[in-house]
């Protein structure tokens, strides 16, 4: 039991320093019954992975803490603010740049309907056999675009998955 506290106050430790000099970033998963809220990345020169679906994320800002990117990235994306953001997980990912990502997810309690894209192409709710097809339909393009090819996509929802079946 005190090697497991010994190792948890190192794990701390180590991603106090990443913070210092590493790029951070908070990834969101608005879900909805079965299904998560993913975003199509506008089709633009200079930005990551452009013309594909992910997840809704954003770069920390100085002083900011992960939750608050979280938050605040949500909020402006898509102009949603929900009442429960909860702890994903916390990672080091070494492509397209070295990056601690602290993902979260929420329940998405408004009608998607509602809903008012204010960054990005398209916006869609998908389960997550069809995240995994690599391949999402976006009613806007008339046509299947594909999900950011990198491992981190199906880690995401795979981990979703246990955390709302209690696991």
């Amino acid at each position: 039991m005190r090697d497991l506290r010994q190792f948890k106050d190192n794990i701390k430790i180590i991603i106090e320093i990443y913070k210092n000099y590493m790029k951070q970033a908070a990834v969101i998963l608005p879900y909805q019954d079965n299904k998560i809220l993913m975003q199509l990345r506008d089709q633009k020169t200079g930005i990551v992975y452009p013309g594909k679906w992910g997840f809704f994320s954003g770069t920390m800002k100085y002083g900011e803490e992960p939750i608050e990117t979280a938050r605040r990235e949500l909020y402006e994306e898509i102009g949603y603010e929900s009442p429960d953001m909860l702890d994903l997980s916390v990672d080091r990912v070494a492509a397209p740049d070295e990056t601690i990502l602290y993902s979260f997810y929420c329940p998405l309690m408004n009608n998607i309907s509602e809903i008012k894209l204010q960054e990005g192409f398209d916006f869609g709710l998908f389960t997550f056999e069809e995240i995994h097809s690599k391949q999402l339909f976006s009613t806007k393009a008339n046509r299947h675009c594909p999900v950011i090819d990198h491992p981190y996509i199906e880690y995401l929802t795979k981990k979703l998955i246990m955390k709302r079946a209690g696991r």
